[in-house]
């Protein structure tokens, strides 16, 4: 028995193919943004928008059709309840996405075949034609940026841009830079960035200069006088893939249509992002369960990161009394707030995860929302001030008494 014999003569017996067909694996959004993507940027013909955060609109509007069709394609019965919920989401989202593309002057306008009130019935099928446009305008001006109309917007989606207006809708979730950097931005994802600029902020009688994540951060406080200041300088983009090579860049396209690396490793330009979850899970986001407060996460990790440094807090420590206090509460909306606790999972460092379980704390107790950690919410949390507060700081190295009349070693 020669070789090719011996191995055929041991090798494991094949079963037979089964005649039964493999079942239809659920597609992803991030595959079909990543395919969709690609065609775009290698299709001459591809028409680009002549407003950066309109050609995002679009760019959504066809990545999410080419999603929902491959969902609709779909015939496994298991599951089939939860993909009609993500389909009439998706739609909601494309009514969205479509109306805004419709109510900007001068814009492509390539969806002609649906009319306004078609796409924005499509966005909000519960509400009347009239109460539905406003709800509609009111994500316009989260996503198109301009300094008099975002200032309207929920906190918790200020800045964001087009990312921000889908996550209002329950349909994305919000990435901060940190997070970026990090690589947790899935392929497809809309991208906000703002440039290091000079701006009037209220009650400055001049401008100031910011960076990037000042821009950002005065933005999601209100702090900018609108009245004063023409215009906030940024730029809406989508996130294509990271670089294999060098981990602060990720690669994105805009309306210019082709490929820029950008760097994440700084604050200039300053990137907030949005992954899109259609599935309903965005809707347990801390962002969407405290839109309508004071939430601020990005400035909220900003500060848990100096108070820790300064008062020698324990990450765990201070998660496990965040839960405890969130877990004894009586809110009326309480199942929520534990659902986005446990969507987000218990923080172990001082990042943008404790920020959100300090913003969903302070909720579930009624106090004034912020996402920032202070003597205020330390002492209601503990009953302590930050310094004095042992239970949620680093234990320090317990000392070895030497008995008396014996030399320490050493």
């Amino acid at each position: 028995m020669n070789y090719a014999e011996g191995a055929a003569f041991l090798a494991p017996v094949q079963k037979k193919p089964s005649s039964e067909p493999e079942p239809d694996s659920p597609p992803s959004y991030s595959d079909s943004a990543t395919a969709t993507l690609d065609a775009q940027m290698n299709d001459d013909d591809y028409v680009l928008e002549d407003l950066c955060y309109m050609d995002t609109h679009n760019r959504m509007v066809t990545i999410l059709r080419a999603y929902s069709e491959e969902l609709s394609a779909l015939t496994e019965p298991e599951g089939a309840a939860s993909r009609a919920e993500e389909i009439a989401r998706i739609t909601r989202i494309i009514g969205y996405l479509e109306y805004a593309q419709k109510i900007v002057p001068g814009n492509q306008n390539r969806n002609a075949s649906t009319s306004k009130s078609e796409a924005v019935q499509a966005a909000f099928p519960e509400l009347s034609a009239k109460a539905a446009a406003r709800e509609a305008k009111r994500l316009y001006h989260i996503a198109s940026t301009q300094p008099g109309s975002v200032r309207r917007a929920a906190t918790t989606f200020r800045g964001a841009g087009v990312g921000g207006a889908l996550a209002k809708m329950g349909g994305a979730e919000i990435v901060y830079r940190d997070e970026i950097a990090a690589g947790k931005l899935n392929p497809g994802a809309p991208l906000q960035y703002w440039n290091a600029q000079s701006l009037y902020l209220h009650g400055q009688a001049k401008a100031k200069h910011l960076d990037g994540k000042e821009v950002y951060q005065a933005i999601v406080g209100n702090r900018v006088d609108t009245e004063k200041t023409g215009g906030i300088h940024g730029h809406s983009i989508t996130f294509v893939r990271y670089d294999t090579s060098d981990p602060n860049a990720i690669h994105c396209t805009d309306y210019g249509g082709s490929l820029r690396s950008y760097d994440v490793s700084s604050n200039n330009p300053y990137i907030v992002g949005a992954n899109i979850s259609t599935g309903g899970g965005a809707e347990k986001s801390a962002e969407f369960v405290l839109q309508g407060t004071g939430f601020k996460a990005d400035q909220g990790k900003d500060y848990i990161v100096k108070q820790a440094a300064l008062h020698k807090l324990d990450a765990n420590k201070l998660a496990q009394a965040l839960i405890g206090g969130i877990n004894a509460s009586t809110h009326s909306n309480l199942k929520a707030i534990q659902a986005s606790v446990n969507h987000h999972g218990t923080p172990s460092a001082f990042d943008h995860t404790m920020a959100r379980l300090i913003g969903l704390w302070q909720y579930a107790l009624g106090a004034k929302v912020d996402g920032l950690f202070g003597h205020g919410s330390c002492t209601l949390l503990t009953g302590k001030r930050l310094n004095e507060a042992s239970a949620i700081q680093l234990s320090a190295p317990t000392d070895v008494a030497t008995p008396h009349g014996e030399r320490a070693a050493g």
